[in-house]
């Protein structure tokens, strides 16, 4: 991954997600089998998503106009009947659409953080770039605690393969 892709996605993130302002602990709200579900019916549900008689695009708002509180923004999000239908019925259990924003937010977050990880390896004889890299990682760790630590942790053992499925949409 190049850097102008990393930082791209990287400041891509932040714009859109905001800093985290959050003042609670983030709630728990995955399990094995959901991510099990979202794995094995992801493609299924973008499809049953792109075949709604309505756009759906209004949900994930993401232009910039209004302040954002990230994944908590996300998460407080009141999905449609059809949505959560969609979701429920490819074995993502309630609040489905919460945790398809969790499982998404989250893969986004950590495959990002690898991206940079492998980047400041690559310019750690660069002391000005490495800084800006070790700068963003700091920004992913914000970004990190408004996932639930088991969340991340479930995420975190499948993301090569999630990224992957999510990556191929």
């Amino acid at each position: 991954m190049s850097k102008k892709v990393i930082v791209s996605i990287f400041f891509g993130l932040v714009f859109c997600l905001a800093v985290l302002q959050a003042a609670e602990p983030p709630k728990k709200y995955l399990s094995r089998s959901d991510l099990k579900a979202f794995k094995e019916n992801f493609s299924r549900i973008e499809e049953d998503f792109d075949n709604l008689d309505v756009s759906y695009d209004s949900l994930l708002d993401f232009s910039g106009d209004t302040n954002s509180e990230g994944l908590a923004a996300l998460a407080s999000i009141t999905a449609p009947v059809e949505v959560e239908r969609i979701l429920q019925k490819n074995g993502i259990s309630a609040p489905s659409f919460t945790k398809y924003m969790v499982i998404s937010y989250g893969i986004g977050v950590l495959y990002l953080e690898k991206g940079l990880k492998e980047q400041v390896s690559l310019y750690a004889s660069m002391p000005e770039v490495a800084a800006s890299l070790e700068q963003a990682l700091q920004e992913i760790q914000v970004l990190k605690s408004e996932i639930h630590q088991a969340d991340l942790a479930l995420i975190a053992d499948d993301l090569e393969a999630l990224a992957a499925i999510v990556s191929d949409e």
